[in-house]
Order: C-alpha cells, then sequence, then structure tokens
C-alpha cells in the first residue's frame, strides 16, 4: 500500500513537472517569432538605408556627369567662338600677341576646318563625266620662199597639175612638189653679174623635160641637177645641157 501511494504520487509530480516544461515550450515559439521579426525588421531598415543611400550616390553620379559633360561642350564651344574672333582679327589685318598655345589652337583649328570641309565636298559633290573624242589632224604647211627675180620670170611650167595628174602616164610635177628654188645674184659661169638661176633636179619617177623650142629635151644625161639662168638685163632663159647652152622658153619634171 505505501509503495502505491509513493508510486502515485511520484507520477503526480512528473506529470506537473512534465505540464510546466510544456507550458514553457508552449510559450517559447512566440517570443522566437518576435526576435526573428525584430531581426527581419533590422535588416529590412539597413537595407532601406543602403539602398536609399545609393540611389541618392547614383543620382549625384548622374548629375555631376551631365554638369560635367555641359560645362565641357561649353567651355570647347567658348574656345573655339575665341579662336574664330582671333581668325577673324588676323585676317582682317589686326596684329595680335598670341601665345605659343594659342597659335597651336589656331593651327589646328584651320587643319582641321579644311579637312572637313574637303571631306564636306567629296560626300556632296557630283562630277559630271563628259567623254570628247578628239580627232588630230596634222596640217601640212609648206613654206615658199618669195620670188627672188624681176627682170626674169619664172621658167617652170605652171601648168603642172601634179603627182598622177591628169593620170598616172601623163603627168608633171607642181614647183612644190620638186621643189623649185629660185636664186639670185652674179653667175661667174656664165658670165652674167645679175641672173635668176635654178638648178633643176627631179624626183624619182620624174625626169628633167626642157622645152628648147623645138620639143622637150633631156636634161644632163647622167641624171644630175640641170643648170638654168636668166640675164635679169636681158630676160632670156638658158639651159646648160651637158655642158651645152641652150635657149630654154619652158622645164619641168614629167613622168618619163
Amino acid at each position: 500500500m505505501f509503495l502505491f501511494l509513493f508510486f502515485f504520487s511520484f507520477q503526480r509530480k512528473n506529470n506537473r513537472l512534465s505540464g510546466i516544461v510544456s507550458t514553457e515550450q508552449k510559450y517559447e515559439k512566440p517570443l522566437n517569432l518576435r526576435q526573428n521579426e525584430a531581426v527581419e525588421s533590422a535588416v529590412s531598415y539597413v537595407a532601406v538605408i543602403f539602398l536609399h543611400n545609393n540611389f541618392r550616390l547614383s543620382v549625384a553620379k548622374g548629375i555631376f556627369g551631365l554638369i560635367k559633360k555641359h560645362r565641357k561642350r561649353y567651355s570647347c564651344q567658348f574656345q573655339a567662338s575665341k579662336i574664330q574672333q582671333q581668325i577673324l582679327l588676323l585676317q582682317a589685318g589686326v596684329p595680335l600677341a598670341l601665345t605659343p598655345q594659342e597659335q597651336a589652337a589656331i593651327a589646328a583649328y584651320l587643319a582641321t576646318s579644311v579637312a572637313t570641309t574637303a571631306s564636306t565636298t567629296a560626300l556632296t559633290t557630283t562630277t559630271d563625266t563628259t567623254t570628247t573624242d578628239t580627232t588630230t589632224t596634222t596640217a601640212t604647211t609648206t613654206t615658199t620662199t618669195p620670188y627672188p627675180c624681176s627682170a626674169c620670170s619664172p621658167i617652170y611650167d605652171p601648168a603642172c597639175q601634179g603627182l598622177n595628174m591628169p593620170s598616172s602616164s601623163m603627168y608633171c610635177l607642181t614647183d612644190s612638189e620638186v621643189p623649185v628654188a629660185y636664186t639670185r645674184g652674179a653667175c661667174p659661169t656664165c658670165g652674167v653679174s645679175d641672173a635668176c638661176m635654178l638648178s633643176l633636179g627631179c624626183p624619182s619617177g620624174t625626169a628633167s623635160r626642157l622645152d628648147t623650142g623645138s620639143g622637150d629635151v633631156n636634161g644632163n644625161s647622167d641624171g644630175s641637177p640641170t643648170f638654168l639662168y636668166c640675164d635679169e638685163t636681158s630676160p632670156s632663159w638658158y639651159a646648160v645641157i651637158d655642158s651645152a647652152t641652150q635657149p630654154l622658153s619652158n622645164a619641168a619634171c614629167r613622168y618619163p
């Protein structure tokens, strides 16, 4: 009986202790929740402050960058305007006391302006190419020596029409085709002090034909030029053919 009562008393006490432990465990969970909520709130606050500060810092950097960019642009514009004014003054002949830095800036500005203008011109200029066919004509100029004689008339036949005219078997060359060259002066072999003279040498394919009054005769038999002369005091022509002097009324280089 005593053992039973002791066991019953011990069991009740054990149950009471279990109830206390379970009660402590029952109220321990809300306390932990509150602690966790406090920690989360503190972390959230710190995160908000960090994000807020970073946002303010980003905004500040952006504003500072814009201000710096605009200040640099306005500074460049002001510098360019100053350089332009200095260039205009120099072009107008106004003497300026420029520092080496200003001189270098003006030179760089002018070089940039020239390069920009050349590039713009190359981009905007349209070139119309016109092909021109050029025909080159070679003109043959014949220089005619003035006739030097006065009383003596030219002895070469003026009726000659030229090579193959009027036909290839009947023609005589013109005086320019030979060519004929008259001279005037003393002729010791002729015994004439004032003579009009001609040495008639005919081109290949033709021969000297001399009209001595009884029809045409040939010139020198060896084919050398035939000497013709006229005395200006008594204007009569003569031909010296193979060392024989004969009167002459006409001369030409004819087809044989």
